[in-house]
């Protein structure tokens, strides 16, 4: 279980805007906590300082889309975050040609009983497949050895991409609206496996939440009882009309000094086997 203290930042601090800067930099990722009674005004302008609001098809108006579960949804891929089943690892919005740069998620009511948020930090991923699995670290970023999404709406991709600089951005889904190549199932296998590996949990209570760089870490759920509230907002960082700020697009290999989101977090059993019972068995194969 990996602490909420671990990643925070404390909105009202005067220096707030450049913590969150430069843990996003380094690490990809920020907690903190908006009360619930004024939590929509407040994650809006949150989401506003870092870039721009990225419309989702499920969101409203203002870009929020409130995810709770709804007695209708089975497990269609896409749909999943509106039930109380386990949400497989992934990047949002891998059909299309840019995907939002980050992720707004705030708890607005915790389940009773599970919902526990999954994360994965995929640089940690790509080097250990450097070190130990450099072939399976190629297939994975072979352009077009994964399809996401269906029909028309379909794009051919890969899980790691570069894209200039020494710079890698990741996509990733597998719950049946990601196909990888066929040539590549033994890669996929081992790239599974190490996604339990690496994967931490994070307990939210009512109140907290968490951003998260879109092109380099998965996140997902754990399945839950009772009723569970969260509201998501998808920002575009690197944004010609915000120029304030220029979020760095996925993860930087040669920037090691603290950009390890793994260093001195503790990993736990619970954490591997929902994330491999997440992901194990779902992988399909085109």
């Amino acid at each position: 279980m990996v602490g909420f203290s671990d990643y925070y930042v404390d909105l009202r601090d005067p220096a707030a805007h450049q913590l969150m800067l430069s843990r996003l930099d380094d690490l990809g990722i920020f907690t903190f906590a908006v009360p619930t009674p004024k939590a929509r005004q407040e994650l809006l302008q949150l989401a506003s300082k870092l870039g721009k609001i990225y419309p989702h098809t499920h969101s409203d108006a203002d870009g929020v889309t409130v995810i709770l579960p709804t007695e209708e949804i089975t497990d269609l891929p896409g749909l999943l975050g509106f039930s109380r089943h386990t949400l497989d690892l992934h990047t949002d919005c891998t059909a299309v040609p840019r995907p939002p740069d980050l992720i707004v998620n705030h708890c607005a009511q915790a389940a009773i009983e599970g919902g526990e948020t999954l994360l994965v930090d995929m640089k940690d991923v790509y080097e250990e497949l450097l070190h130990s699995w450099p072939g399976v670290a190629q297939d994975l970023s072979g352009p077009g050895s994964m399809i996401f999404g269906f029909g028309k709406g379909r794009y051919a991709g890969s899980v790691f991409e570069h894209v200039g600089n020494n710079r890698v951005v990741c996509r990733f889904r597998a719950d049946g609206a990601g196909f990888s190549d066929v040539r590549i199932g033994t890669s996929m296998q081992i790239l599974m496996d190490l996604l339990g590996r690496f994967c931490v949990k994070l307990k939210l209570e009512s109140g907290q939440g968490y951003v998260i760089n879109n092109g380099r870490w998965l996140h997902g759920r754990s399945s839950f009882v009772g009723h569970r509230e969260f509201m998501r907002i998808l920002v575009t960082a690197n944004d010609p009309e915000v120029p304030s700020y220029r979020i760095i697009r996925g993860f930087d290999l040669s920037y090691r000094a603290s950009g390890s989101a793994r260093d001195g977090v503790r990993r736990d059993s619970d954490a591997i086997n929902l994330a491999r019972e997440a992901n194990g068995s779902r992988a399909e194969q085109r």
